[in-house]
């Protein structure tokens, strides 16, 4: 279950009590830094508005202000863990019922 705020008011007040910042769902913002943080890195809330429940995530600022001091960092990495091949022991892992594998196995050094 999410954690739930009434109004952005509430929300704005707790993340600036635990340095966090927040981005707001379905924005590029919001999906930028779904795909590089871990999942462990960010939280998704609720929000009840006049529009009714919206979501959005809170990230701690550190991340937000490493990203402004090194701005081609975030992406670098980024880049090279797409670029990461797969193991070749993993290449021909039998497949499950389904006929497909769980998951994906990488070796990062």
């Amino acid at each position: 279950m999410f954690q739930e705020f009434v109004g952005q008011s509430e929300l704005q007040e707790y993340a600036e009590r635990n340095g966090l910042e927040y981005v707001w769902e379905y924005t590029r913002t919001f999906a930028k830094w779904q795909r590089l943080l871990a999942p462990e890195q960010y939280k998704i809330v609720e929000l009840r508005t006049s529009r009714g429940l919206s979501r959005a995530m809170l990230f701690s600022k550190t991340i937000l202000q490493a990203e402004r001091q090194e701005p081609a960092l975030v992406h670098k990495v980024t880049a090279a863990l797409a670029s990461v091949p797969k193991h070749p022991h993993n290449e021909h892992i039998e497949d499950d019922a389904s006929g497909e594998h769980d998951q994906d196995f990488f070796i990062l050094n």
